[in-house]
């Protein structure tokens, strides 16, 4: 069915995209799954998810029929990312009341697209081009959603979020800045794919640049508390590395024995790793979970400070120094290094 794709970047990268976008989307819903910021942003992750799969079924394809079933997978995702994007950026900046009747409209507007996903109207067919075996070309009604939904909406939702970013201040400016960055990269990226479904010569080199979204994202969550989840997030990596060193050393463990021993090869090579490995993960899963927990916050919070210890050196300072000016200054300088002050 396949093709041998591991050469096939495009097809890495969106895999990649698709374990990013499932991975966050969750874990942002599961965080508050009421609030209409967090509901969005899970569905927005959806559907880049679904255009992601789609992608990355399209270009390991190895035939014409498989390549357009799956091209036309991925118009679904397409198709529903601008209507949650937008909902999602109306819902960041508390216009969703303003706005309601436009959200309904929109909404219903995708949902018609995506009904002629699988119409020759949308996509009419894939074909050879540039370096691609397979390669979708528009039809008239994928004219009509490119230009009168995807564009619109997505400038739209771009053009608030920059907006807001432009007259904010202090800590909301640091959260959307990288919000803003990932959206036009994203963006901007995705955009590259279209040229060439109008018979147009230039690769989707920026295809890359939608992978990056959830990196800035998960940055801004967990530097500036955007959405609120740091904490979430840094168990959550953490929990993702313990398991990923469990199943290593299963894995090495199983492998190390069936060929050393012949008698334990298959299941009693499984049997006894597992043992072992149940043994090393009661003795030592506090001291590494400790462990990897310290790495992960010096890490992500590499500016966070000590409470205790600078109130410590407050009081060293206050015991020690009688001269105002010079207590003053050197707490001044104590607080400056402890919060990293810009200004």
């Amino acid at each position: 069915m396949f093709y041998l794709f591991s050469i096939n970047i495009y097809a890495w990268f969106a895999l990649a995209n698709l374990l990013f976008s499932i991975f966050f989307g969750i874990l942002v819903l599961l965080h508050n799954p009421r609030k209409r910021l967090y509901q969005t942003f899970f569905f927005l992750n959806i559907a880049i998810a679904i255009w992601s799969a789609g992608y990355f079924f399209w270009q390991v394809s190895d035939n014409a029929s498989d390549a357009l079933f799956w091209t036309r997978i991925l118009s679904i995702g397409s198709t529903l990312i601008p209507p949650f994007f937008l909902h999602w950026a109306l819902a960041l900046l508390n216009l969703n009341n303003k706005f309601k009747k436009i959200i309904v409209i929109e909404y219903l507007f995708s949902i018609t697209f995506v009904l002629f996903s699988f119409h020759p109207l949308f996509i009419s067919t894939v074909e050879p081009a540039l370096f691609f075996n397979f390669w979708p070309k528009a039809g008239p009604l994928y004219t009509i959603y490119l230009f009168f939904n995807y564009i619109p909406l997505v400038i739209v939702g771009t053009y608030l979020i920059c907006k807001k970013y432009k007259d904010s201040q202090g800590l909301e400016r640091s959260r959307l800045k990288w919000v803003t960055v990932g959206t036009v990269l994203s963006f901007a990226g995705g955009s590259t794919n279209f040229p060439l479904w109008y018979g147009i010569p230039l690769p989707p080199i920026g295809s890359f640049l939608v992978a990056l979204y959830p990196i800035f994202f998960s940055y801004s969550m967990t530097r500036y508390r955007f959405m609120d989840i740091r904490t979430v997030v840094t168990r959550s990596i953490s929990f993702a590395i313990i398991v990923s060193l469990i199943a290593g050393v299963y894995s090495t463990l199983s492998v190390i024995l069936s060929r050393s021993f012949s008698v334990l090869v298959g299941t009693r090579s499984n049997v006894i790793a597992g043992i072992i490995v149940a043994i090393l993960v009661v003795v030592g899963y506090q001291p590494l979970r400790k462990v990897i927990a310290k790495a992960t916050d010096k890490f992500l919070y590499k500016k966070a400070y000590d409470p205790e210890a600078v109130l410590s050196q407050i009081k060293e300072a206050a015991g020690s120094i009688l001269d105002l000016e010079q207590l003053l200054g050197q707490i001044c300088g104590i607080l400056t290094d402890a919060f990293h002050c810009e200004k």
